[in-house]
């Protein structure tokens, strides 16, 4: 018969597992910080330069965001590009109707007290807008299904007086085959030009 004795642990390792035990225990407190959305410098310049019964306008953005390589392939196996630009829009906006639920429920509550106005769900990039009191922005920082939040800042894209441009008008090129930049291949443009969408003849418009 063959006895053991058990070996006492190593002093090293037992101090490495207690010093982790109580790192644990520190950072688990700061857990929900940690989760909290980006929070961006344009949003905390207007917090500041405002006052409580002021609204501000701001972009929520949402940390679930549809699988977009997922949703590349899957249009692919359509053939039609109708069917498949209405199977992308469904998508997106089946997913923005899922994931902002919660929150949208919770700014009407808002809007009633008279703390919110003119909420605007978007479904292409998941967000939404809105105008809100300070004291509602700084609860919207602490969300955990939020990714951002920051400032819609007004911008003048119009000019005021179009008979006076304040910049010289720029003359197209002519060049047949020029270069994409790089911003063109990264949203597919160029994928999207050769199934024939150019955008020859639409009007955009912003909505203010």
């Amino acid at each position: 018969m063959y006895l053991y004795r058990l070996k006492k642990p190593n002093n090293f390792i037992m101090k490495k597992i207690t010093y982790l035990f109580f790192l644990f225990i520190y950072i688990l407190p700061l857990m929900p910080l940690l989760a909290q959305p980006e929070v961006t410098p344009a949003i905390q310049t207007a917090l500041s330069g405002k006052g409580e019964d002021d609204f501000i306008s701001v972009n929520l953005r949402f940390d679930a965001q549809v699988d977009d390589q997922l949703l590349y392939h899957q249009s692919r196996t359509i053939s039609n590009p109708d069917k498949r630009r209405s199977f992308v829009i469904n998508e997106l906006k089946q997913f923005s109707k899922q994931t902002q639920a919660e929150l949208l429920d919770w700014l009407r509550i808002k809007e009633a007290e008279g703390k919110v106005r003119n909420i605007r769900p978007l479904w292409i990039a998941n967000l939404i807008n809105c105008e809100a009191k300070p004291e509602v922005i700084r609860e919207l920082m602490t969300r955990k299904d939020l990714a951002r939040v920051d400032y819609n800042k007004e911008r003048q894209v119009l000019m005021a007086n179009p008979e006076q441009p304040s910049v010289p008008v720029i003359e197209p090129d002519n060049i047949v085959s020029p270069n994409l930049a790089w911003n063109v291949t990264l949203v597919n443009a160029d994928q999207a030009w050769a199934e024939g969408y150019t955008g020859e003849g639409v009007i955009v418009a912003m909505e203010s």
